[in-house]
């Protein structure tokens, strides 16, 4: 059955593409202009781990260890932290795959060689290659490959479940990480104000 495509603007996005140069300053949550792809960076990073842990739902984790398309999946949430979830050398970025039609833009979205910088999700210039928004060819992978290993991973949550599981404000204690799903965020009466008053997320 098909789906309809939404699309959502770019949160918090520099304008690089203008030619002007991009300055690192903390940014916590940046979607790709689609909105099937978000990152999470800053002080938002362990309020969205805690909200997980504490969830009475199991999520599943998809773990990026800085190879395109190559992951690995566990689950945390129910009684089992999510804190460190893929090891203890973390990015301290979160990876949300919003949309399960993501597969129609490159796998480097979810899992790139870019993102095994410590906190690449803070830097302008790196999300803006990931999500290829100037319309050129990523070169920091290209510079990156060249690691013999990762030195950081990044968690990868799918939230695509929220625009039909989160209809109303009511929704949410029992699903709160929608509240980084720009449909819901958007769209869902009340929830902007609940997420951020409820659960530290202002966004």
């Amino acid at each position: 059955m098909s789906r309809e495509r939404r699309s959502f603007p770019a949160l918090i996005i520099d304008d690089i593409c203008k030619g002007e140069k991009p300055t690192r300053r903390p940014f916590e949550l940046s979607c790709a202009p689609d909105g099937s792809i978000c990152y999470v960076s800053g002080s938002m990073v362990p309020i969205v781990n805690q909200l997980a842990s504490e969830s009475v739902e199991s999520h599943d984790v998809s773990c990026c260890g800085g190879i395109s398309g190559n992951t690995t999946t566990t689950t945390c949430g129910n009684g089992t932290p999510c804190n460190n979830i893929c090891g203890s050398h973390n990015s301290g970025c979160i990876t949300m795959i919003c949309d399960d039609c993501h597969n129609s833009a490159a796998d480097g979205m979810v899992c790139d060689t870019a993102m095994q910088e410590e906190q690449w999700c803070g830097s302008p210039s790196t999300v803006q290659g990931i999500t290829n928004q100037c319309g050129d060819l990523k070169t920091r992978s290209s510079v990156q490959t060249a690691r013999s290993a990762p030195a950081f991973t990044t968690p990868i949550y799918n939230i695509n479940y929220c625009p039909w599981r989160c209809r109303h404000k009511t929704d949410l204690p029992r699903m709160k990480l929608c509240c980084l799903h720009p449909f819901v965020s958007q769209n869902v009466q009340g929830v902007k104000n609940a997420c951020c008053v409820d659960y530290g997320l202002c966004v």
